[in-house]
């Protein structure tokens, strides 16, 4: 998200959540976007921006909405392990799933997930792999500019990448 706001797409954001350690250039997300179950309605008034979408709710994004999808992916293990990190910092309790289990449910909704968004004919997929994102910041700026066909500020995408900020890896 920060790529695309520093290239020049206008984002869907409310700023509801705050920067904090975990995310100290913020969280880029839309309190709307936790409701999709229910409502959906507000996504027509937002073509054109980019909103970020957690995969357990990309189902409720209506069929007939047009998009193009940036389905950014992650190894798993470093997903649980910044997961970890960001509830053990806010004196929170997680899920009550081991690890492994948490990886096996999450493997399998973003399978779910990549195979609906790859039967709508209106939708179009790029997936980008955070790890090569963070190395390769202008080769994947590229290829989402390509893939967006949109005029955006490429060397300005690629700057705001922060590798410091990769801190739970395998």
């Amino acid at each position: 998200m920060q790529m695309l706001h520093a290239g020049g797409v206008p984002l869907c954001t409310d700023a509801a959540r705050q920067p904090d350690s975990n995310n100290p250039r913020g969280y880029f997300e839309c309190e709307a976007v936790k409701s999709l179950a229910k409502d959906t309605s507000w996504l027509w008034g937002e073509l054109g921006k980019a909103i970020k979408i957690v995969v357990p709710l990309i189902d409720f994004v209506p069929s007939e909405l047009p998009a193009r999808v940036l389905l950014v992916t992650r190894d798993l293990v470093e997903v649980t392990m910044s997961q970890a990190t960001m509830i053990a910092s806010q004196t929170r309790t997680g899920a009550a799933l081991s690890d492994e289990r948490l990886r096996t449910v999450l493997a399998q909704q973003l399978e779910r997930s990549r195979q609906r968004l790859r039967q709508r004919s209106n939708v179009s997929l790029l997936e980008i792999e955070y790890a090569k994102l963070i190395e390769c910041p202008l080769a994947t700026a590229e290829d989402i500019v390509e893939f967006l066909a949109r005029d955006l500020d490429t060397a300005k995408m690629a700057a705001v990448i922060d590798p410091s900020l990769y801190r739970n890896r395998v």
